[in-house]
């Protein structure tokens, strides 16, 4: 079996996209938090 040692680059190249995934989900996740809030509010008047 063949064993191949991940480089620094590409451990790196995994924290950024990682890093870019976990944001694009924060943003994702506020979005949808903001659009609850406003059909509440909606819901409220």
């Amino acid at each position: 079996m063949l064993f191949v040692i991940p480089t620094t680059d590409d451990v790196d190249v995994l924290k950024r996209e990682l890093i870019t995934v976990q944001q694009h989900m924060n943003e994702m996740s506020l979005e949808k938090e903001q659009q609850i809030e406003r059909l509440r509010n909606v819901l409220l008047e």
